[in-house]
């Protein structure tokens, strides 16, 4: 067999062993590039002056371009440089060297399979690299950028700036994984079909998977009805919450402006130092002052009692109290125009981050009183640690 006729026959077992994702031949059958994917154990660490901060499953490849000489494989090795981004110099040398040893153990015969298996699966081996992969060096090539590194000249650091190694390397770890959740088959819990990853979406913390057809209805229906903190994964018992991005990409963006809208206003709402500006031509979110009865909204400049809503009165009472029937519950009240705190027995307005202290302090007149007039078995301690709002009660303003 000629030396051409082994090239030719050596590129197309390559190509039906390898998806274009891994090798791609030259047009004109002289050479070709093969990106080695490396398998790495569960829980792979990066050391860095400025860590990931969670394991990573891919790195970016190491890069084999070869060409080939006219008398390969008879007499000569394929031409190739080397390239990553994430090995120095030195170590792309180091694997240079190695892949001259293997051709000078198989010369005369095909070797770049024998290549591409050495780097897919024993170059970390080479390196001593097994479950930390140590890039602190990028620290020390910034304080020496100017000093020239000698090594291989086949051996390429794929780097432009150090800074920005870590990034490079968080961005083809989440591409990779995308890909490869997209090109697998899985069985979707709602209706029990069997879909290709890219027309599923999978729960970020529990990676349980469903269809999109069937999440974009479970969706559509809790954001109209206003349930925006029920987007999480329908498995029994999982809280795992569907990520913003996966809603937008569902439901459209008038339904995900609302929700995003009910989202922020939940997430405000439960703020103690948050509330609502009184008018209703505004509505925008108002920061508190601690301890202070004064608020002042920067959207249209309303400055307003945050107990009575009304305009700021300074020391002066509030105007307008509600009539307030108690049908049952304990004694802690909080108003339905204002949502303060109060004391049914003594009507004292209640530190919002603790109103119970009222009635475990010592020295207080309700002091020991907040189950005072609940009816024997109404409630309790036990079932007042289970439930904080234990009242009933109807406003007439």
């Amino acid at each position: 067999m000629s030396d051409q006729e082994a090239q030719e026959n050596e590129l197309l077992a390559l190509s039906s062993i390898y998806d274009d994702t891994v090798f791609i031949a030259a047009e004109d059958g002289s050479g070709g590039q093969f990106c080695s994917i490396i398998d790495l154990p569960d829980n792979f660490q990066i050391n860095a002056p400025a860590p990931p901060g969670e394991s990573v499953k891919y790195l970016p490849p190491i890069i084999l371009h070869f060409q080939y000489p006219a008398d390969y494989p008879s007499c000569s090795a394929p031409q190739f440089t080397l390239s990553c981004k994430w090995l120095t110099l030195q170590q792309l040398t180091m694997l240079c060297k190695h892949l001259d040893d293997l051709w000078t153990e198989n010369s005369g015969m095909e070797i770049l399979f024998t290549w591409a298996q050495y780097l897919q699966e024993e170059a970390l081996g080479t390196l001593g690299i097994t479950d930390v992969l140590d890039v602190t060096w990028i620290q020390e090539k910034r304080e020496r950028e100017t000093t020239k590194e000698v090594g291989d000249p086949r051996a390429i650091q794929d780097l432009a700036s150090p800074s920005l190694l870590v990034p490079a390397l968080v961005e083809y770890d989440q591409e990779r994984r995308q890909h490869v959740f997209n090109t697998t088959m899985y069985n979707c819990n709602v209706c029990f079909g069997e879909k290709l990853g890219a027309d599923c979406i999978g729960f970020k913390g529990c990676d349980h998977v469903y269809c999109k057809e069937c999440m974009k209805g479970y969706f559509q229906v809790q954001i109209s009805e206003g349930n925006v903190q029920c987007l999480q994964c329908p498995e029994p018992k999982c809280e795992s919450q569907a990520l913003p991005s996966q809603v937008q990409e569902l439901v459209g963006g008038e339904l995900f402006a609302r929700y995003d809208r009910l989202l922020l206003q939940s997430s405000l709402e439960g703020m103690a130092d948050v509330v609502y500006c009184p008018r209703k031509s505004c509505q925008c979110p108002v920061m508190l002052e601690p301890d202070s009865k004064m608020a002042g909204c920067t959207a249209c400049g309303y400055t307003f009692c945050t107990l009575c809503k009304l305009a700021y009165h300074g020391v002066s009472p509030c105007r307008i109290k509600p009539g307030v029937i108690k049908l049952d519950g304990c004694n802690k009240m909080t108003c339905i125009k204002c949502r303060a705190y109060f004391c049914w027995l003594c009507g004292m307005i209640l530190h919002h981050s603790n109103p119970y202290g009222h009635f475990n302090k010592p020295g207080s007149k309700c002091f020991n009183l907040l189950f005072q007039g609940m009816e024997e078995g109404e409630g309790g301690e036990e079932e007042f640690e289970e439930e904080e709002d234990d009242w009933d009660w109807i406003v007439f303003a």
